[in-house]
């Protein structure tokens, strides 16, 4: 898994992503054809269920 697709476990985008922080995150995240809405991702839209959720 390329280090840009690690998201916290609520979906929020790493603010100190060691390639330009979170914007370039989402831009790579984004051309992967990941929806980005407020730094957040929708974990539930990708098929992701944390652990603490189960």
């Amino acid at each position: 898994i390329p280090c840009y697709r690690v998201v916290n476990s609520k979906g929020e985008l790493s603010g100190a992503f060691a390639f330009g922080g979170s914007n370039e995150q989402a831009n790579r995240l984004r051309a992967d054809g990941i929806e980005v809405i407020g730094n957040k991702v929708n974990l539930e839209k990708y098929g992701f269920t944390p652990a603490s959720q189960i």
